[in-house]
């Protein structure tokens, strides 16, 4: 399956292959975390329902923020695993977290058209490997 992402320049769009298994490799990684954080947040919102966080740096808005995550019980949740927060303060200028609701991760602007049934697997192969569902 092929998915659309943003290019390393953050303007251009470009296809990603994605394994039809769900198995997190390289391609996975660069796929929900260039274009489709909020495709598997949302994914995993519909399997765990988990809380949509938004993270937002100091040049964007809680209306297209920098990033997606989940909220599970103890921490934050995205492609690379738990402790999403303390990897988004590494890369972004962060002033805040907020949680969103599937349907205004619909309504954001400059995303990609959310794509949450292509992240299930991956979505599912992520919760297995936190152990977060069995």
């Amino acid at each position: 399956m092929r998915l659309t992402i943003w290019g390393p320049d953050g303007s251009t769009k470009k296809r990603i292959r994605l394994n039809d298994k769900g198995i997190i490799d390289t391609n996975a990684i660069t796929a929900f975390m260039k274009g489709h954080c909020h495709s598997l947040a949302l994914a995993i919102n519909r399997i765990k329902s988990f809380p949509i966080i938004a993270i937002k740096d100091s040049v964007d808005s809680f209306d297209s923020p920098s990033h997606l995550c989940v909220k599970t019980k103890d921490d934050y949740l995205d492609i690379i695993g738990l402790g999403a927060i303390e990897r988004a303060k590494q890369k972004w200028n962060i002033i805040g977290v907020q949680e969103v609701k599937p349907e205004q991760v619909y309504a954001f602007e400059r995303y990609l058209k959310p794509r949450p049934d292509l992240a299930m697997r991956f979505a599912m192969s992520l919760l297995r490997e936190q152990g977060l569902v069995h």
